[in-house]
């Protein structure tokens, strides 16, 4: 049922304004990539006027805020694997960080272009709110279980915070020379840690720590940057290799399109913008600037330690020559890591209670014993995984492969095509159709080059 309240941009009520609204959101890619006339696909205005619009009613961020909050989603921890990505692929991972990311931002500004639908009067009106709607609106019921696989591979990426706390952990231990332990300890220890968190109803309650991680997440990354300069002497004796290992360069596709991979959430942040009309130059600076951003940590990460660039660049700082600085670091991403999980797993259990709940009768007028054995079944197969795998840089590239190429690569495209929003050209639907076919190309590529490794490689 379409809203009865007046939206903040209403694009219908006035021809004048619609139409500079169809102007000022041609920043993005897409719209300069080919020039309509040619070749508009006639079945367009079949659809044209049969969706109501959806306004948001929470348009109250500033591009500003937006712009940090986009770049801090994209800044996850995914980065502290960039370096790993230049020491394994070389030259060929310097230019995928730059090519990827330059695919990601045209998806994304797919993305904000599938929410709106252009009239045969040439107004906008907002038609979809979510990922979740332009999934299910353009592959029906297929959609809906597509997105409910993606929603659960998410869950996933708790095996790759609590190998990273683990490893963050063992690096702080390791400076006490008379502490002896086994380090599988210390999934079990952090999982233990992250279940109370798991019981919230309100994720809101975590918003401070949340916000407060991110920031010294952010100021660990600044930190980092700054001990990779103090080795610039040293780079002149290191070369960035071209040499093509595939199952290398594989694993390193998986690793740099989960780091661009948040594309999921960009129809909310479209959501909240008080001025609409700039969404797509917004994303396309904070995409731009991040992939300066990788390129500069990478490549700097890369020449200061060289072949031995671990899979998380942390574990490279010398704890004896920044001794408080290394302390300040890991502790920082810890806190970070923390406070993630409750955040990515909230949505997946209240999924998992809607669809499977009702099945177990037993757990009727038993919330507090279903949440809990909800909850413990699945941390501790998430804890099972991370046991049997724990290879930080190998969890992450086979998310991405997976989880990562489907929402950044492959998807947009495919909304794009199908949903019909806007006029289509030959050329933008050959682009749309390329974009999506080498996005399922780099999934397959870098998951199974994951899994060798894995299956192999770590014998």
């Amino acid at each position: 049922m379409t809203s009865q309240n007046t939206s903040i941009f209403d694009v219908q009520d006035d021809k004048e304004s619609s139409i500079m609204f169809t102007k000022e959101r041609g920043c993005s890619f897409i719209e300069n990539w080919a020039h309509n006339e040619y070749g508009i696909r006639s079945d367009f205005y079949a659809t044209i006027d049969s969706l109501p619009e959806i306004p948001s009613d929470d348009r109250l961020s500033s591009n500003f805020l937006i712009g940090i909050s986009m770049q801090s989603m994209i800044l996850g921890t995914s980065l502290l694997s960039v370096p790993y990505c230049v020491k394994l692929a070389g030259v060929w991972g310097i230019t995928l960080i730059f090519l990827i990311g330059f695919l990601t931002t045209v998806t994304a500004d797919m993305l904000a272009q599938c929410q709106y639908q252009v009239s045969r009067r040439k107004f906008n009106k907002r038609v979809y709110s979510t990922f979740v709607d332009m999934c299910t609106a353009c592959f029906k019921t297929k959609g809906t279980y597509l997105m409910e696989f993606l929603v659960y591979l998410s869950l996933v990426r708790n095996v790759v915070v609590i190998i990273l706390l683990s490893d963050l952990t063992d690096e702080i231990i390791k400076t006490f020379s008379n502490m002896h332990y086994d380090k599988k300890v210390l999934p079990i220890l952090w999982t233990l840690a992250v279940l109370p968190l798991l019981f919230m109803s309100k994720v809101s309650k975590l918003a401070w720590f949340t916000f407060i991680g991110m920031i010294l997440y952010l100021s660990s990354i600044a930190f980092m940057l700054g001990i990779f300069l103090t080795t610039t002497r040293s780079w002149s004796h290191i070369s960035i290799s071209s040499h093509w290992d595939f199952k290398d360069v594989g694993i390193a596709i998986g690793i740099i399109i989960n780091s661009y991979a948040v594309h999921m959430n960009l129809p909310s942040l479209e959501g909240s913008m008080k001025t609409p009309t700039s969404y797509n130059c917004v994303t396309n600076v904070s995409f731009g600037l991040n992939v300066v951003i990788k390129l500069i940590f990478g490549v700097c990460g890369y020449l200061a330690y060289s072949i031995n660039t671990f899979d998380e660049i942390t574990r490279n700082i010398d704890t004896q020559r920044f001794f408080i600085l290394s302390y300040i670091i890991k502790g920082s991403q810890i806190v970070f890591a923390y406070f993630t999980i409750p955040l990515q797993s909230h949505v997946v259990f209240e999924l998992m209670d809607l669809n499977f709940r009702h099945h177990f009768p037993i757990f009727f007028g038993r919330d507090q014993w279903w949440t809990l054995l909800s909850r413990l079944t699945i941390m501790t197969a998430l804890l099972l995984i991370a046991l049997l795998m724990p290879h930080f840089g190998l969890a992450v590239s086979i998310i991405g492969s997976v989880r990562g190429s489907l929402i950044a690569l492959v998807l947009p495209p495919l909304f794009y095509i199908n949903l019909k929003t806007h006029p289509m050209s030959k050329i933008k639907l050959c682009f749309c159709y390329v974009t999506a076919g080498f996005g399922l190309l780099l999934g397959t590529v870098g998951l199974y080059s994951s899994i060798y490794k894995l299956v192999v490689g770590t014998k």
